[in-house]
């Protein structure tokens, strides 16, 4: 069987911003695997200065971006639903990301996932945004990059 990875990316720019998305699956789809994610193009408004001379020890907590529910229509329903995790401390070496396609490879362990497609292609999704300091109207924007792993059957 062979493997590949459906992306789905959309850009945020609002505390509390929430999106609804659907992803078609290709018509060859054994069943889905697996689900990561990545951030990038991100900025945020700083929330506490930080002493350009003593940030290689600076340890941040992680944050929640936000929350994620994805599912299918039939009896599977919702298969996956978390909180997406921003790594605030890469400079730790706590991120490993290699060029092939690992259990690592976006930067966030894959998520595995069990779920046989029978006639349900489409995957429906929601997102919720908790990133932003302030009140609705602070500034903030980044992309988020949402990977489907999926099985193809042989042909």
């Amino acid at each position: 069987m062979k493997q590949e990875a459906i992306v789905e990316s959309f850009v945020i720019e609002r505390k509390g911003e929430m999106r609804q998305f659907q992803i078609l699956l290709p018509r060859d789809t054994n069943r889905i695997v697996g689900f990561e994610y990545g951030v990038s193009e991100k900025y945020e408004e700083p929330e506490v200065p930080v002493d350009p001379n003593d940030n290689a020890l600076l340890f941040l907590p992680n944050k929640v971006i936000g929350s994620i529910i994805l599912r299918t229509n039939g009896c599977e329903g919702i298969f996956y639903q978390s909180d997406l995790i921003e790594d605030r401390n890469v400079h730790f070496g706590e991120t490993i990301a290699p060029v092939a396609a690992m259990p690592w490879s976006h930067g966030r362990k894959k998520h595995e996932v069990e779920l046989s497609i029978r006639e349900n292609r489409i995957v429906y999704g929601f997102f919720k945004n908790y990133l932003g300091s302030g009140g609705f109207n602070s500034s903030i924007y980044y992309r988020l990059n949402l990977y489907l792993w999926i099985e193809k059957c042989e042909q």
